[in-house]
């Protein structure tokens, strides 16, 4: 289920590209994100045509936030967009939030394991609690927060996390519980978000995930794949950048006398919402639906040239203006 999924990465432990899985916990990892889909065998991966390039961080299960940072920052110099690590349990740490920081301004998202203390404490929960990293919690098929997973406002996200039947190292398959498998399945559904529109940003792609997640009683967020998608898929509208036309029906250099009827012509392509009226510079007066118009009442102007000026806006915030002179007799 892994075959032609799985890419030439580097081991930071010992320096090198061979990417052997020293425990195991790497394949399964893979496999709930990227294991081949509609091949009629093993499990169906909610990565789909997502590739796998494992970057290996511990021999034995444990690592060093240097080894994980230099990890993260690698992954953002050679250009993937999507980062999971299924690790972690420690303390808040400075490298780590530079780190993050690094691959999130050059386009890079990082997923991580919130951890599976039953913990609200941020204490347990680094790299996952480091700002700028998506923290997945884990939930069952109820839709109810794992007695194991870690919880609090530094956990972005839930997603499931108990019976995950997933790929084994060696081969065969087995069902596994932890937010490790809770994180790579949203990571996934980020994964298949690029894949329907490749321009989105850390920050759009984590706007989405919260936007379409499924809030549970509890208040916690839970990841909504097919949601995310759609919306992913959605191009934001083009910004309207078009301005509105206003023309006086009244000629420029009439004579007036009295009450004046100023009638108005505005259009816009999208839609006019007010026209102002300025007389010699002074406001005098809004209309806010067509027939666009004005009376004015022009006798304490007598004997003089006056500017008439009107500016229409539409709903963007555009703008378009006339004016014309007329004298007051």
């Amino acid at each position: 289920d892994l075959v032609g999924k799985v890419n030439a990465g580097w081991d930071f432990v010992s320096g090198a590209t061979a990417t052997n899985d020293w425990v195991g916990h790497g394949t399964m990892v893979a496999g709930t994100s990227a294991a081949n889909t509609n091949n009629a065998i093993g499990v169906a991966a909610i990565g789909w045509n997502s590739q796998v390039v494992p970057y290996v961080i511990s021999h034995d299960g444990s690592s060093y936030y240097s080894i994980v940072a230099s990890a993260f920052q690698k992954a953002a110099d050679d250009g993937y967009k999507i980062v999971n690590i299924s690790f972690g349990g420690g303390p808040p740490s400075l490298t780590i939030d530079s780190a993050v920081d690094y691959a999130w301004n050059r386009g890079t998202l990082i997923f991580a394991s919130a951890g599976n203390s039953g913990s609200n404490s941020i204490d347990v929960g680094y790299p996952a609690g480091s700002p700028k990293i998506v923290a997945v919690g884990s939930v069952g098929q109820g839709d109810t927060r794992s007695g194991f997973s870690n919880y609090g406002t530094w956990v972005d996200f839930f997603a499931p996390g108990e019976s995950i039947l997933t790929t084994m190292n060696g081969g065969g398959y087995a069902y596994v519980s932890g937010t490790s498998f809770s994180a790579p399945l949203a990571a996934g559904v980020a994964a298949l978000m690029l894949g329907k529109n490749p321009t989105l940003t850390p920050q759009q792609i984590t706007d989405i995930l919260s936007q379409t997640a499924d809030l549970l009683p509890n208040g916690d967020k839970r990841i909504n794949a097919a949601n995310a998608v759609l919306m992913a898929g959605t191009p934001p509208p083009s910004p309207d950048t078009t301005a509105p036309t206003v023309k006086f029906q009244l000629k420029t250099k009439a004579t007036v006398t009295g009450n004046v009827a100023i009638n108005l012509t505005a259009s816009d392509n999208v839609g006019v919402v007010k026209v102002d009226m300025y007389i010699s510079g002074a406001f005098g007066a809004t209309d806010t639906q067509a027939p666009w118009g004005f009376v004015w009442y022009s006798a304490p102007y007598k004997g003089r040239t006056v500017t008439l000026k009107a500016i229409a806006y539409d709903a963007a915030g555009n703008t378009g203006q006339a004016s014309i002179k007329v004298r007051v007799k």
